[in-house]
């Protein structure tokens, strides 16, 4: 949290507001009406939240009885890894695709024009597990 927190913190409350002031100052009429503004900072507030996810499952429990599960599923040739990577894949494309399509239907216009980049956090978030998975599932890097 210490990691992406701070970095997350500085570029919200220090870059965004300058590079405000500075397209501002420009006359960038594109510049955003708001003086906080995600940029590419959002994936550090995506790392925190996917970091949150697998700190409940480690307290939980489920990250060990998901492993041994993977486990089991590959020794019996009941699952090959490049399934697993397909369905990987597939939740990902899916996720990006119809994570716009709630997000408009539940928010509002400005709501969803601020929170814009939970639609990318979505859709990353099997490949974030996948990366997870491969770490505790030897047999998932072949």
């Amino acid at each position: 949290m210490v990691r992406l927190g701070f970095p997350l913190a500085f570029g919200l409350f220090i870059l965004s507001p300058f590079i405000w002031l500075m397209r501002t100052a420009a006359g960038d009429i594109a510049a955003t009406d708001t003086l906080f503004n995600w940029y590419h900072l959002w994936f550090l507030a995506a790392l925190i939240a996917y970091s949150t996810v697998i700190y409940a499952s480690i307290r939980l429990r489920l990250d060990d009885a998901l492993a041994t599960y993977f486990v089991d599923l590959i020794a019996r040739k009941t699952v090959r890894s490049s399934t697993v990577l397909l369905f990987t894949a597939v939740t990902s494309a899916t996720l990006f695709g119809i994570a716009p399509r709630i997000m408009a239907a539940t928010m509002s216009d400005s709501t969803f024009a601020t929170f814009r980049m939970l639609q990318l956090a979505a859709g990353y978030l099997p490949m974030f597990l996948l990366g997870y998975l491969v770490g505790r599932v030897p047999a998932l890097k072949s």
